[in-house]
């Protein structure tokens, strides 16, 4: 099959090669004016020969179409309105009855003294309205790309039409098709001429009018250039052949032309239908493997949605099994506490304010010597596991013992970043051991008079401390399997959620820059397919760290089952399923509730219709037009929080056209929230917004390094305040 830019780029050369032959023609019949050449002044014997002004016309439309080609276009214009000028006049004086001082400005004498038929040689009525044709389309070729009707490709049509009943006439040696009344004939190869300048200006854009009826991909232009040139040449040759060559008597010459005619036109038909029967056949095969892949995907979405869910769930099972089993802190590497679950706020008897920024110092008992501590730090800050049992002072002043375990976090260096501390209370165990030294001095005491009480003591004694002992083994045990529980969520959620953007081949360019503050964090892109439909979105969820992480699991799962089990494609709609399903998900309907959330930025890309549709809750969405970049704002309501009961949320929906070379960027805030490592000042959102519009006309990849470079030379070695999430889509 020849494909549209194939047959356009096919006709284009054609156009230039046939305005070179016009150009030749014009240069040969010059020279043999020149040089007393007959043959070049006339091919075939006995017929007029082609006056030097109209191998000078033919030659200056030739040199003005090559100057537009040129993007030359007032030259190319000024030569088209002297033909047109040129023509007109000698139309003027042929009607006048004058005789024209165009005809006789070359070759002057030689002009006069070529006679034939009793007519001195001169350019022909039908050749100067030719040339005022080929002039105006010339003129009116720089507007095709403005007016819907293409008229230089319907004068070219004219002109056409006049060069070929001049070819015929010759070739049926009918004066009348190529001569008007007594006046001097049109030369042969004037009409040949004309014929290829015509056809140059026909196939110089083969995409617009008319001609792209003929050029496109589809089954009727395809059979329309089969078709056209049969329907013009064959009855021309067939009556030259069977009427006008007087082989045959005209009884039978008729015959035999009908017949003709009736064969190759029927064989046409028949080889076109077996064509497009082969292609409707390879159609049906297409759509029929189409439906199985379509299957196919769809059980691979089911699949993939069961397995979601069941990562969702078992997610949820480790972290209710870790807030109910152990008392959990995180620290950063300076080991001020940044995290505590309730479990150990109840412990230590202190508020969540009252840590928050501090380290344990607070809470140190002076109970351990100082060298402990020494062993500590550097057990940790060497990358390993410290396990110790501790005594701590409590809010209220009072004592309790844990068994505490600290386990780094590393970074990409393998160095500490952030601390995760899981405490056991054994404070009853650590009294019961006090008491039980306590009692064996009593009994040591009296050892001689209760050697039988104290040794049954003792006894039971040992047992209980040996169950305690178990107890906190098996505690120990517990703690290492949710520590492995979070390490194996940290991968789940990098499978699902952090996946590559799997549309290349539907851009020009596309890039996604993510930079989590913490090993696993809350922000995240997501990405959909349906039918033509491609949706994109940047979220960024309440927090960052595991509390973000989970939220992006919740969010993402979410976003699925909207586009999966409601079918729902209208952004704006989309955002409403999601916010009900946030909030119905975390009992959002009192102001005492979680009021955790996410911000989204959701785009629906259009590629049959070029249209962006855009709805985003607290975050906008930034579009570059080719020229200049514009920031296009998203509701200012969030996606979950505190839900009154009565009011509805509401998320406006925009659309844009997009066309080849423009860009989207969605973000979260992230970017242009992190502080500077020399002044100490955030970059915020107009920075952002100069660099996109900077980098906007560069492609994709090359986007991605300049704004993944620019971020960590501004952030330098100051901590990263929040996740960090750019998309960009390049058409």
């Amino acid at each position: 099959m020849v494909h549209e830019n194939d047959v356009a780029t096919s006709m284009r050369q054609w156009s230039g090669w046939l305005n070179i032959a016009v150009l030749a023609e014009g240069i040969l019949v010059i020279l043999g004016w020149q040089f007393n050449i007959e043959f070049l002044k006339h091919p075939l014997h006995g017929l007029v020969a082609m006056n030097p002004a109209t191998a000078v016309g033919l030659i200056l439309f030739s040199v003005s179409l090559i100057f537009y080609n040129k993007n030359m276009y007032t030259v190319a214009y000024a030569i088209a309105v002297f033909i047109v000028m040129a023509a007109v006049i000698k139309l003027i004086t042929l009607a006048a009855g004058l005789q024209g001082y165009i005809d006789t400005f070359l070759f002057s004498e030689k002009v006069k003294s070529d006679i034939v038929g009793d007519i001195s040689n001169s350019m022909a009525p039908n050749t100067a309205a030719g040339f005022v044709q080929a002039g105006l389309a010339l003129m009116f070729l720089h507007l095709q790309r403005k007016d819907k009707i293409n008229i230089t490709q319907w004068l070219a049509t004219l002109l056409l039409i006049m060069a070929f009943v001049s070819l015929t006439g010759y070739l049926y040696k009918a004066r009348i098709l190529y001569g008007l009344q007594s006046y001097i004939p049109m030369a042969v190869h004037t009409s040949l001429g004309f014929l290829m300048l015509s056809l140059a200006l026909l196939f110089h854009s083969p995409d617009t009018g008319i001609m792209k009826i003929i050029s496109s991909p589809y089954r009727g232009s395809r059979m329309a250039r089969i078709l056209l040139p049969v329907a013009i040449i064959v009855p021309v040759l067939l009556s030259a052949i069977f009427e006008r060559s007087h082989l045959f008597s005209p009884e039978k010459g008729l015959m035999l032309h009908e017949t003709s005619l009736m064969l190759i036109f029927i064989s046409t038909i028949l080889i076109i239908s077996k064509r497009l029967n082969r292609e409707s056949i390879n159609t049906e095969k297409a759509k029929a493997e189409l439906i199985i892949l379509n299957n196919d995907l769809e059980n691979k979405v089911l699949q993939r949605t069961a397995d979601l869910e069941k990562s969702l769930k078992k997610v949820s099972d480790y972290k209710y099994a870790l807030n109910q089993s152990s008392t959990v802190e995180m620290t950063d590497k300076e080991g001020k506490i940044t995290f505590a679950n309730q479990n150990f706020l109840h412990l230590s008897k202190y508020s969540l304010d009252e840590l928050m920024g501090h380290n344990h110092r607070m809470m140190n008992s002076g109970y351990h010597p100082i060298s402990h501590f020494t062993d500590l730090w550097n057990t940790i800050q060497s990358g390993k596991i410290w396990r110790s049992e501790l005594k701590n002072k409590a809010g209220d002043g009072s004592f309790f013992w844990t068994n505490t375990v600290i386990i780094p976090i590393l970074d990409e260096q393998e160095q500490p970043y952030k601390y995760m501390i899981f405490r056991e209370d054994i404070t009853k165990r650590k009294e019961a051991e006090f008491e039980l030294a306590k009692t064996i001095t009593e009994m040591e005491e009296r050892i001689e008079k209760r050697t039988e009480e104290l040794s049954t003591n003792n006894r039971v004694l040992r047992d209980e401390v040996i169950e305690r002992i178990t107890v906190s083994h098996k505690l120990e045990e517990k703690s290492k399997e949710i520590t492995d529980g979070i390490n194996y969520a940290r991968r789940i959620q990098k499978a699902i959620i952090h996946k590559p953007f799997e549309t290349a081949n539907r851009f020009n360019g596309r890039f996604n820059l993510l930079i989590p503050k913490d090993i696993i964090c809350g922000d995240f892109f997501w990405h959909y397919d349906v039918h033509d439909m491609h949706f994109i979105a940047a979220v960024d969820c309440t927090g960052h760290g595991v509390p973000g992480a989970l939220m992006s699991m919740i969010g993402h799962q979410f976003l699925n089952q909207v586009m999966v089990e409601h079918k729902c494609y209208e952004p704006s709609e989309i955002l409403t399923l999601l916010d009900h399903k946030l909030v119905d998900a975390l009992h959002q309907y009192s102001e005492d509730t979680v009021r955790d959330g996410m911000d989204i930025a959701l785009c629906r890309i259009d590629k049959k219709e070029k249209q962006i549709l855009f709805s985003g809750a607290c975050r906008p969405l930034f579009y570059f037009n080719g020229t200049q970049l514009e920031e296009i704002p998203g509701s200012k309501n969030a996606i979950g929080g505190y839900h009154n009961i009565g009011i509805e949320k509401t998320f406006n929906q925009q659309s844009i056209r997009y066309k080849e070379g423009d860009c989207i960027y969605l973000t979260s805030d992230g970017y242009y929230s992190q502080f500077n490592h020399a002044t100490d000042k955030k970059m915020m959102k107009r920075r952002l917004f100069n660099i996109l519009e900077s980098i906007a006309t560069k492609d994709a990849e090359e986007q991605h390094l300049i704004l993944k470079r620019y971020f960590n030379e501004w952030k330098g070695d100051a901590e990263q305040v929040d996740d960090v999430l750019v998309v960009g889509v390049k058409f």
